[in-house]
């Protein structure tokens, strides 16, 4: 009976190392292919606080003033990791380990519409001070575009993942027989070429 709890433990462990591992590699592979211009210190599945793994990124490189097409790329990078993980084992094994990624990412496509002007339907606009006087204030127009911007982000994730799900899986692996891999191995995997995607 020991001996069955204690397989059954570590085949959890290992499963949820593979997730962590396909979930980090799809958010290495897609940073370096939308936003190259932020160099990756490391990539990680060695547990840290609460995280189970992350990317690491050098923190001079960080963008002060994004433009839309970074904070697109941004919200699909932060999506697909839940997309590598439902992609290597279906829908049924979906965790909660995208929690943070996804509120991310949501905060960032509604600044876009609301605060920063960036909706090409809603327009030039800034509703900080406006939604402390009345907070219904173009809401239908707002959610509808959230949506919108969350869906095309997805889509646009989930093709670059399929795209590139042989680099995903090659970063993936080797993450869980080394658990962190630089960034000059990062770029042996991924490749040096020059890889573009437009909007």
């Amino acid at each position: 009976a020991v001996n069955k709890i204690t397989d059954r433990i570590l085949k959890t462990l290992e499963k949820e190392l593979e997730m962590t591992a396909y979930h980090e590699a799809a958010h290495a592979v897609l940073s370096v292919l939308l936003l190259p211009h932020i160099k990756i210190e490391q990539v990680t599945i060695a547990p840290r606080s609460k995280m189970l793994g992350f990317v690491s990124y050098n923190e001079d490189d960080q963008l002060s003033n994004i433009t839309k097409k970074d904070l697109f790329h941004d919200v699909c990078v932060l999506l697909s990791g839940r997309i590598a993980q439902v992609k290597k084992m279906g829908d049924e094994q979906m965790d909660s380990g995208a929690q943070n990624d996804l509120s991310q990412a949501a905060l960032q496509a509604y600044a876009a519409i609301t605060t920063l002007g960036m909706d090409k339907e809603l327009g030039y606009i800034n509703l900080n001070a406006i939604n402390t006087l009345d907070n219904y204030f173009l809401e239908q127009h707002i959610e509808k575009r959230f949506l919108h911007w969350m869906h095309v982000a997805k889509q646009n994730a989930e093709k670059l993942v399929d795209t590139h799900w042989d680099k995903i899986e090659r970063l993936a692996q080797k993450l869980i027989e080394q658990e962190i891999v630089e960034s000059d191995e990062l770029a042996s995997i991924i490749g040096d070429e020059e890889l573009i995607h437009k909007l």
